[in-house]
């Protein structure tokens, strides 16, 4: 299924939006309902792997885009 991957293929991988870098997923953490990505960057980032908020993961160039506006209504 290309919407499963393993915790060890997302951390580390960059996370970007519209406007750029935010920074890279440090740790993965299980809540149940969705798992989050930390993101370390300029600022720390909890991102929920939610449809709406992940446009694509690209584990073979670890890189994970989101949509910055799906972002700012959680």
């Amino acid at each position: 299924d290309d919407d499963e991957f393993y915790t060890f293929d997302i951390i580390g991988c960059e996370v970007f939006d519209d406007s750029g870098r935010l920074g890279t997923v440090a740790s993965v953490f299980k809540t149940g309902s969705n798992d989050v990505f930390q993101v370390t960057g300029d600022a720390e980032i909890l991102i929920p792997a939610l449809k709406s908020v992940i446009k694509k993961i690209d584990v073979q160039n670890k890189k994970i885009l989101v949509d910055s506006k799906a972002l700012e209504t959680i």
